[in-house]
């Protein structure tokens, strides 16, 4: 098996150069798989600043690494760090005395209709020097709900000065003023490519099955290739998506193995192509509407 998964670290430069360096960029889950060191050095070198994780050791690991660098913690996690330029999550009383005991700066979450994290605004904490910013999370795309969210963030802010105010994700770009940005999927759009090779060609008469299940049966003779790509890749098995070889669109048939797919091809197709199912010709717009789940969800699990 021969899964391979490329990231076009030009591209995701080539998305960073469209951000203000006062972005703040999120690398949770290795840089959304595309390997959180990498973006980090690439960004830094482009001059952004400003970090967003979701656990200590990536946090440490950033201030470590560059000195005049600053991280937030986002979600639950806490840790200590003697730099004060690691910022932890504060949403209540819990965690705002956590951070007045270890003397650990922080960012308030206020609560959006997402109802995940964070709270209503509470002056006694974030008025307290500790607090060094203010942030939500914008989980709506439509834009006259996404208007509705950020009117409602900003109410609760209207008297509150000198902090670092932001809000995510990547789809407000454009939409803010007067309030920083924090993405993620904004840094790594389009730069990760899937690919595979065929292993095995051959001939399915008419009336034959091949797959778990005769998951396909052949209405006329056709040829097949197998690709070493399965379900273990991180896509669904049920689903069919078209491929791309040699400058040619091909579609899948049956039911994914955990390690292989069928797909219908042509007598051009040999053994040893190779097998593109994301990547320039085949957009992660596309994959999202074949497999029904996010860009963010694929990105993270495709391997």
């Amino acid at each position: 098996m021969r899964i391979i998964k490329t990231i076009n670290y030009d591209i995701i430069k080539n998305n960073l150069a469209r951000l203000s360096l006062n972005t703040l960029l999120v690398l949770k889950d290795d840089a959304y798989g595309c390997d959180l060191k990498k973006v980090l050095a690439i960004s830094y070198q482009m001059g952004f600043r400003f970090f967003c994780v979701l656990n200590a050791i990536d946090a440490n690991y950033i201030v470590s690494k560059y000195s005049d660098s600053y991280v937030l913690i986002l979600g639950k996690e806490k840790t200590i760090s003697i730099t004060k330029r690691v910022f932890l999550t504060v949403e209540g009383e819990s965690d705002f005395s956590f951070c007045k005991k270890y003397n650990m700066p922080f960012h308030y979450k206020i609560k959006s209709k997402m109802n995940r994290f964070g709270n209503k605004i509470d002056d006694n904490i974030v008025k307290n020097d500790l607090c060094m910013g203010i942030y939500a999370h914008i989980g709506y795309y439509d834009k006259n709900k996404i208007k509705q969210e950020i009117k409602a963030f900003s109410n609760q802010i209207t008297n509150i000065n000198h902090k670092l105010i932001h809000l995510g994700g990547s789809h407000l770009k454009g939409t803010l003023d007067n309030i920083s940005l924090r993405v993620g999927m904004a840094i790594y759009d389009g730069a990760i490519s899937l690919l595979g090779k065929i292993v095995k060609v051959f001939k399915l008469k008419a009336n034959e099955s091949l797959g778990y299940n005769d998951s396909y049966i052949a209405k006329k003779d056709i040829l097949v290739g197998i690709v070493d790509v399965g379900y273990n890749s991180g896509l669904s098995s049920y689903l069919h998506h078209k491929v791309f070889i040699k400058n040619n669109y091909y579609k899948m048939i049956g039911i994914k193995c955990m390690d292989f797919s069928f797909i219908e091809i042509d007598g051009k197709i040999k053994v040893g192509d190779e097998v593109e199912l994301l990547g320039p010709h085949l957009k992660i717009e596309e994959l999202e509407k074949k497999e029904n789940k996010s860009r963010y969800e694929l990105y993270v699990n495709l391997k």
